[in-house]
């Protein structure tokens, strides 16, 4: 996992920035993706476990460990989300959302 999330466009460069103990300023942030400025946003609550990055976050006052997955690794757990029987509601729930496209893109996946 620390592999991917090195790799990932979103993660990586918080990551690196947060093993150097970084928190980058807000005019740095502004040039990153989305998914970046929400980790810098949540910088407090980071924290790196044999070179993974996890958010700490607190449920029942107990603080748990909630695991940063790297963008392919999301990517590949919905496309196989969607070919299970169990899940074809969602397809068809995505295609009345979204029309024509997202029906063919989910019809492809299959």
């Amino acid at each position: 996992m620390s592999i991917l999330q090195n790799a990932d466009p979103g993660i990586g460069p918080v990551k690196t920035l947060f093993k150097e103990n970084q928190k980058p300023s807000k005019d740095v942030t502004t040039e990153r993706s989305p998914e970046s400025r929400h980790y810098v946003m949540m910088w407090e609550q980071l924290h790196l476990d044999d070179d993974v990055l996890y958010l700490k976050v607190p449920l029942d006052g107990v603080s748990n460990k909630r695991l940063l997955v790297a963008t392919l690794v999301r990517s590949n757990l919905f496309i196989k989300m969607l070919s299970l029987p169990s899940c074809s509601h969602f397809s068809v729930l995505c295609s009345r959302k979204s029309g024509l496209q997202s029906a063919n893109i989910i019809s492809a996946l299959r």
